[in-house]
């Protein structure tokens, strides 16, 4: 009998992989696309997200730590207002530059790239004029020395918008690996920094901002290296390619903006009105409620976008757009249940027991990763398909 039922299995299994409707088939093509299309990128990719997590997760509970509620407050104080300030002025360009060269020969990219990192040089000399003027009225509660810390990290903003042209490029041409090694030494160099501060007894609100400024520019050299490298960084704009990154990129900067404000604005008003302890128990909150988001977002950004954007309109493009959709809903649900249920012991065991005032907010927070996850892959898509305004129309409502 058991003969006869193995035989009987396998002769199933041998017509079910032939049957176009049989579940078997469906999954073992699911996997073939997987395997010749995207596994290198997905496991790179989500590798990068979980070091960086990790990194994220040591450098948070250091600081905290280290600075307590009040200097963690401040230094999230000090960063939130330059940073803001690069995401205003950001206009949609590494989506932009990924899109254009996507669909672009080398010499094309070299005008590409010469047009946007021209604009985002003109746009960052004006917000970084801006925010020595703005920072002094903003931060007036909080004292000269968060003032004076807060101007220097003004200068994150010049490598935070030209960065982002390099990496557009790197996407563009499905350089993904080089694109996740890149976002992986950004916190590597921060959290290396911020160690070192502590052995030479230098832990201040204005050395750990001094680590994310030399990094940021750290991330600027290197990508820029390899894109020149490579060849596909000219210096001859192109009022035509302005046009075209403008116009792609302003789509998806009005939804950026309206994601930014949503996910920003409490912040901002903590900042003002409220004392750097509420501050700093909030960033804790929002730190852990955003780990539950980080894959489904790493998918649909660093994989889905630009791998969708490279495919022709048809049928594989839809295809492939909804099993990146199914991948990252999977994904969401894994890391909300998980994070839900360990909160409070991830932030009393990480960060201390003055942060346990911020479970009740970062369950919120986490919950909040399903929906976020999906609406990701979306924006993804929508941008693939050159139809940005859809998902900017969406988060403006």
């Amino acid at each position: 009998p058991a003969q006869r039922v193995l035989l009987a299995l396998c002769r199933y299994l041998n017509e079910a992989s032939r049957t176009p409707d049989s579940f078997l088939c469906k999954l073992s093509g699911h996997w073939d696309w997987f395997k010749g299309t995207s596994v290198r990128d997905l496991f790179t990719s989500l590798a990068a997200t979980l070091l960086i997590l990790l990194l994220t997760m040591v450098q948070g509970v250091l600081s905290a730590r280290w600075l307590l509620p009040e200097g963690k407050g401040a230094l999230t104080a000090a960063m939130l207002w330059p940073s803001l300030l690069a995401c205003l002025g950001a206009l949609g360009i590494t989506d932009a530059v990924a899109f254009a060269v996507a669909k672009s020969d080398d010499t094309e990219t070299k005008r590409i790239a010469a047009s946007a990192l021209w604009m985002m040089s003109l746009v960052s000399s004006v917000l970084v004029g801006a925010g020595y003027l703005l920072l002094p009225v903003v931060l007036s509660n909080h004292g000269s020395e968060l003032v004076v810390t807060s101007q220097l990290y003004l200068w994150y903003i010049p490598p935070a918008l030209l960065t982002p042209c390099l990496v557009g490029i790197l996407l563009g041409k499905l350089r993904l690996t080089h694109v996740n090694i890149l976002r992986t030494l950004v916190y590597v160099v921060i959290l290396t920094l911020m160690v070192t501060f502590y052995f030479l007894d230098k832990v201040s609100v204005f050395n750990f901002a001094l680590a994310f400024l030399t990094a940021s520019w750290g991330a600027f050299v290197l990508a820029g290296t390899w894109a020149i490298k490579s060849g596909w960084v000219g210096w001859l704009p192109s009022l035509d390619f302005m046009k075209q990154l403008l116009g792609y990129g302003f789509k998806v900067h009005i939804g950026s903006l309206a994601g930014m404000f949503n996910l920003r604005l409490d912040q901002l008003l903590l900042s003002i009105f409220l004392p750097p302890s509420i501050l700093g128990l909030y960033v804790v909150a929002v730190t852990v409620g955003a780990g539950a988001n980080l894959v489904s977002s790493t998918i649909a950004y660093w994989v889905a976008f630009p791998r969708l954007s490279s495919l022709p309109l048809g049928a594989l493009k839809s295809q492939t757009l909804g099993r990146y959709m199914r991948l990252a809903l999977f994904a969401s649900l894994f890391s909300v249940v998980t994070l839900f249920l360990a909160a409070p012991w991830l932030i009393t065991f990480f960060f201390g027991p003055a942060y346990a005032e911020s479970v009740g907010m970062a369950r919120i927070l986490i919950l909040a990763a399903v929906p976020l996850g999906c609406n990701a892959i979306f924006t993804a898509g929508f941008k693939a398909y050159n139809l940005p305004e859809l998902s900017s129309s969406a988060e403006l409502r």
